[in-house]
Order: C-alpha cells, then sequence, then structure tokens
C-alpha cells in the first residue's frame, strides 16, 4: 500500500475512534450490554446447578470433575448468546414481569 494511503487509512481510524467508538451515547449502550454480560456470569456462577440449561450444566459438571473450573464452561455458554437473547434470558431471571422461560425446562 503507498504511504499515502496509510495517511488515510490513519485519519479514518482516528476520526472513527473520537466520533463513533468514543461517543458518550454508544458507550453508555457499550457500558449497559456489559453489565448484562456481567450480571448474568455471576448469576450463573453463583448457582450452576440449578441455573444452567441441562446441556450446559453437564458439561460444567465434567469441567468440576476433571478438576478445571467451571467458570470457562458459564463464559462460553453466554459467549455465544445472540444479543437478543442474552437480553430475553436477562430479563427472564431479573424482572419480575417476565413470560418464563426461554428455553425448555427439563
Amino acid at each position: 500500500m503507498p504511504d499515502n494511503m496509510y495517511q488515510v487509512l490513519d485519519i479514518l481510524k482516528r476520526f472513527v475512534s473520537v466520533y463513533v467508538v468514543k461517543k458518550p451515547e454508544l458507550q453508555v449502550v457499550e457500558y449497559k450490554g456489559q453489565q448484562l454480560v456481567m450480571e448474568l456470569f455471576d448469576a450463573f456462577d453463583s448457582d450452576p446447578e440449578r441455573l444452567l440449561p441441562s446441556a450446559i450444566r453437564e458439561s460444567w459438571l465434567c469441567a468440576i470433575v476433571e478438576g478445571r473450573s467451571g467458570k470457562r464452561v458459564i463464559a462460553d455458554y453466554i459467549s455465544g448468546m445472540t444479543d437478543g437473547f442474552a437480553q430475553r434470558l436477562h430479563a427472564t431471571m431479573f424482572t419480575a414481569s417476565s413470560q418464563g422461560p426461554l428455553y425448555d425446562i427439563r
């Protein structure tokens, strides 16, 4: 890539950083998402045998039996969620007016 293109790329990166990434309105949304993920993690980690879906619970139990931390299983479960699913699950777990479970109860 020519040197002048590197300069253009650098200008564009700085522009996006200042006017998009670090924009306070977007930072509030990002913070809200971080809080949601941390609250889900803390809830599952506090009582995984009761709160994790059965397939994830089995993975968690295998990790514990093998002497590993179950925290990785919980983190992987949450990281695999879509934003919408995580929001609905959070509402189900933490909001009194939720509409019930998001997945089959077994």
